[in-house]
């Protein structure tokens, strides 16, 4: 079946393939077009290169947003061969609204609302705005899909240790106003300006710039850091295990992926075996409460025998004869499921009155 432009399009952006070199300029060009954005955001920073390659790095931001436009464009035309934003109108207004999309928006479109804004705005949000341009690395970077995934699987853990780390520099910092406020006025002015030293002690960074000098205040330093080394260390070690699972599992995906077929008969015979093992104990309980049974029944043939036999009833030849004719009976009854045999020359059991 011929595709029309807007599936090969589409088929280019959400279904790559790696044999079609377009998909490789996709995979590829892109993020290489970033890093030499930002190459050339950092190289801008040297006055004396702005001052000689000023047209040079003009030209490569016109070029980026230029892609970054034509991308974000073509992209939106696109998107209705989705399942879940076909309808025209509402189906791009849905994209839209995404977060991919909203990322790639970001990426070029900030560069046309500064010509509009004053030249001092444009000298702090440009730089800013581009670097957001890194945020387009997650659409192509499987490490940095894997890191925003654990991050969410662990939003819980680190909102509550955000809490804490919160209520104790609140805490920290108050009480470290009301104790320093005499000794250094003008480093513990108020407690907003005691949080700095907060943050600093807590985070276990110490600049040194602020710190106390009364022997309680130093008290209360010292028992901050130590809480502060033990509320960073268990984010840590939840968000390393959370990434050793991670990849763990993705290595998982890989293999059963290569084994492929392989692995599904793998599995299936695997459940018919168990399956199986499961019968199997079901009919070896049966049998057993039936051999049970048949035991209960021949110990009552037997007691009623040696009563009507009386001392006839002790002869070996008897009891013999007696117990395999019960056994061929019990067998015969039980349809089979005694797998022994007997003996063909036995001597068939003589009857006895």
């Amino acid at each position: 079946m011929t595709l029309t432009l807007r599936q090969r399009i589409h088929q280019i952006f959400y279904a790559p393939d790696p044999n079609n070199p377009i998909t490789l300029v996709d995979n590829y060009g892109v993020p290489m077009l970033i890093a030499i954005d930002v190459a050339a955001l950092i190289l801008e920073s040297f006055s004396v290169l702005e001052q000689t390659y000023a047209r040079w790095f003009d030209w490569t931001e016109l070029v980026v947003v230029g892609v970054f436009a034509l991308e974000y464009l073509l992209r939106l035309w696109s998107c209705v061969e989705q399942p879940n934003y076909e309808q025209p109108l509402r189906g791009r207004l849905r994209y839209a609204a995404t977060v991919p999309a909203l990322v790639d928006l970001a990426a070029f479109m900030p560069f046309l609302a500064l010509n509009v804004l004053p030249g001092e705005w444009v000298a702090i949000a440009g730089p800013f705005f581009r670097l957001l341009r890194l945020l387009k690395l997650t659409r192509y970077s499987e490490s940095t899909q894997i890191f925003f995934r654990v991050l969410r699987d662990k939003r819980d853990e680190l909102l509550t240790t955000l809490f804490v780390v919160m209520t104790l520099l609140v805490i920290a910092s108050s009480l470290m106003f009301f104790i320093e406020r005499e000794a250094q006025p003008q480093e513990f002015s108020s407690i907003p300006a005691a949080m700095w030293w907060g943050i600093i002690t807590l985070t276990t960074v110490g600049y040194g710039d602020v710190y106390p000098i009364t022997p309680l205040g130093k008290v209360l330093s010292s028992l901050l850091a130590f809480l502060g080394i033990g509320v960073f260390a268990l984010p840590a070690r939840d968000l390393a295990t959370a990434f050793s699972e991670e990849m763990r599992e993705r290595r998982e995906r890989k293999i059963a992926s290569a084994n492929g077929e392989t692995s599904d008969a793998t599995k299936t015979s695997v459940l018919l075996l168990e399956q199986e093992n499961v019968a199997g104990a079901d009919r070896e309980e049966l049998l057993e409460a039936e051999v049970e049974a048949a035991a209960d029944l021949m110990r009552l043939c037997v007691a009623a025998a040696k009563r009507k036999l009386g001392d006839e009833f002790e002869s070996e030849a008897v009891v013999r004869d007696l117990a395999i004719a019960l056994f061929q009976e019990t067998s015969k009854t039980l349809g089979g499921e005694f797998n022994a045999s007997v003996d063909s020359s036995t001597t068939e059991p003589q009857s006895y009155n």
